[in-house]
Parts: C-alpha cells; sequence; structure tokens
C-alpha cells in the first residue's frame, strides 16, 4: 500500500576532468586520475597531485547525493584507489577510503582552506586530509524523492546526450535540495522549458557551474536558474500553496504522464507521498507527526476519492467518499491518512 521510490540518486562519469559540485558546500571538484582541483565559487582554492601510477582504468566520479559527498575510484598501474570529499560543519575531508598500498601527495597551491597537517607526505587507507574552511556546510537532512519512472544508467554523459528533462529533473531536484539558497530573477515563461534550457546552459557534467555563452547554444540571454531555485520550481509542479491551500499536481507539465514523489514536507510535521498515472493522481498518503488540518485542492477533473485513516494508537481505519466539486479539509491526527480511488 505504501508509495516507494528505488533509485538512489548516485550519478557518475568516467570523464578525465569532470568537475561535480559537492552537496552542502559552495565547492566544486575538478579530478584526473592523479590530481584534484578544488574551487570556491569560480576560484582555485585547493590543487593537490597524487603519486598514482597510470594508465588508470576505471576511473570514476560519483556524486553521492544521498550521503552528500563525492566518490573517486579507479585503477592504476600499481594500486586500485577510492577517495571520498565532503563537507561536515567547518571542515572539508578528503579520505582515502580503500588502497592497497600507501598513495603519495603534494599540494602546490592552497588558498582561503586551512590544512591540519603537511602539505606533503602519503596517505594510507582509512586516512585523510582535513582543511579548516571559512564556511560552514549545510545541514544532512532527508530528502523528498521524485521518479518520473526512468531507471536508465545513471552516467551523466550518456544523460546529457539523452537531455530527457524524466531523466535529469529528479536528480536536480535531490541535489538542490543538499545547496544553498541564491536568488534567480522570476522569468515569465513555460516552466518545463526554462528548466530544459537551463540545464543546458547554466550546469556542465556533474551540475558544476557551466562557462557555456547563450548565444553560442542558439539560446535568449535570459538569467538562468541555480540549483536551488531549480529544485523550487520543480516542487511547484507537484504540490504548491496559496491562501493556505495546498494544489496538488496542478502545474504538472502533460509530458510527466506518471510518476511518483516521496517525504514531501507540506508543513512542519505533515508529509506527503503522491503517485500518478495517465495525467491523473492515483494515491495521496499523508503522514503526520502532528493533529493539524490540511485544505487540499486536486485538478479540475476529479470528482471523488476515498478517505482511508489510520490512527498510529490502535491501527483502527475509517473509510468515508469524498467529493472533490471543490476543496476539501482533512482533520489530521497523528497517524497516516490516505486518499486514493480517484474518480472522474
Amino acid at each position: 500500500m505504501s508509495i516507494k521510490i528505488a533509485n538512489r540518486f548516485k550519478p557518475f562519469s568516467h570523464e578525465f576532468g569532470t568537475k561535480a559540485v559537492l552537496p552542502l558546500s559552495i565547492y566544486t571538484l575538478e579530478a584526473f586520475p592523479s590530481f584534484f582541483r578544488i574551487f570556491k565559487n569560480d576560484e582555485v582554492v585547493l590543487e593537490i597531485k597524487f603519486g598514482i601510477v597510470g594508465p588508470v582504468d576505471g576511473f570514476t566520479l560519483m556524486q553521492d547525493i544521498e550521503k552528500a559527498r563525492l566518490y573517486i575510484y579507479g585503477s592504476g598501474a600499481d594500486s586500485f584507489f577510492r577517495f571520498s570529499l565532503s563537507h561536515k560543519e567547518e571542515k572539508l575531508s578528503l579520505r582515502l577510503e580503500r588502497a592497497r598500498s600507501e598513495i603519495s601527495y603534494s599540494i602546490s597551491k592552497l588558498d582561503d582552506l586551512s590544512l591540519n597537517g603537511k602539505i606533503e607526505g602519503v596517505l594510507t587507507a582509512k586516512n585523510e586530509l582535513v582543511f579548516s574552511t571559512k564556511e560552514k556546510a549545510l545541514e544532512l537532512k532527508s530528502l523528498e524523492r521524485l521518479s518520473f519512472g526512468n531507471h536508465k544508467k545513471q552516467d551523466t554523459a550518456l544523460i546529457r546526450r539523452r537531455n530527457d528533462p524524466k531523466e535529469f529533473l529528479p536528480f536536480w531536484f535531490a541535489l538542490g535540495q543538499r545547496m544553498h539558497t541564491t536568488k534567480s530573477p522570476i522569468v515569465k515563461e513555460d516552466l518545463l522549458d526554462k528548466l530544459k534550457r537551463d540545464f543546458t546552459l547554466c550546469f556542465s557534467d556533474l551540475f558544476a557551474k557551466s562557462g557555456k555563452k547563450p548565444d553560442h547554444l542558439g539560446l535568449s540571454d535570459i538569467p538562468g536558474t541555480g540549483l536551488y531555485e531549480g529544485y523550487e520550481l520543480i516542487r511547484s509542479m507537484l504540490v504548491y500553496k496559496e491562501n493556505e491551500t495546498f494544489h496538488i499536481l496542478k502545474k504538472m507539465p502533460h509530458q510527466f504522464d506518471c510518476g511518483r514523489v516521496i517525504d514531501l514536507k507540506l508543513k512542519d510535521g505533515v508529509f506527503v507521498d503522491i503517485e500518478w498515472s495517465k495525467k491523473s493522481i492515483k494515491k495521496l498518503h499523508i503522514r503526520s507527526l502532528i493533529k493539524t488540518s490540511l485544505k487540499l485542492s486536486f485538478q479540475k477533473a476529479l470528482k471523488t476519492c476515498r478517505e482511508l485513516s489510520l490512527r498510529e494508537s490502535s491501527q483502527a481505519s475509517l473509510k468515508r467518499t469524498r467529493s472533490l466539486e471543490d476543496d476539501i479539509v482533512i482533520d489530521l491526527k497523528i497517524g497516516k491518512t490516505c486518499l486514493d480511488r480517484f474518480q472522474k
């Protein structure tokens, strides 16, 4: 009966020199097999060389949005290696997760960061280099998850080649929740067209800032959307609030005829899971940690639905049919309330 999304958001690239934004932070990593460069905004703040002997097979830069980390791994001529990069509180940690032997390192550039250690040395498995930062990382929170039913390989080169919003918007939606808020001008244009345009123009590789010029791509010079603002735009397709009423799937483009979203926070203590197909809602599950009420508005074509309430204390259920001709108010108690059997 529950609504689930099996996908985990871990896009990756096998290309040397790929850039990836680090979740929860303002830093971006550019990774080669034996050389890392870290940017703060557009400025290089760290360059580090490793004693890894090539050629390197299976080189991969993975952006683990779930754990808010970057992983860099591959197999050199004499050793397998796996690094992780994370930002927690005011510490930037570069950790050698796995290696068959020790790996030497040398830091050639260090600006705006303070190293708690030596600029040259060796790393063994489970050792790390810790840098103090002036900026504090965001707090790691649970993710709201979105799926349009796409289960293709999460190789960013293939994702960009296909350029399918059903494929890249769920990653943007997840990553945007892990990023700092920035303000973008509000532009009155088709929502989906704007998101597709900005994905092409504003980002490269693993959502790193792009230096592409609009006229080189045949695009108009309109201010782009940041990662967090993109998350808010995508979220508005799912639910938006107006005069204390939550509107469900009212702005969903017709191209997204089916999908799921889970753990969507409506307000403190109230979360919803939504499933839809054939361009119409099928299920809405509400989990409430408090006693409160919700006013909901659905697509105009819908006439009735079934309400099923499960109480946390006794698991007793209450069933009734609700008319959707007008907005409905649901009185929530602690537990789960399910709306299904939507009829037109």
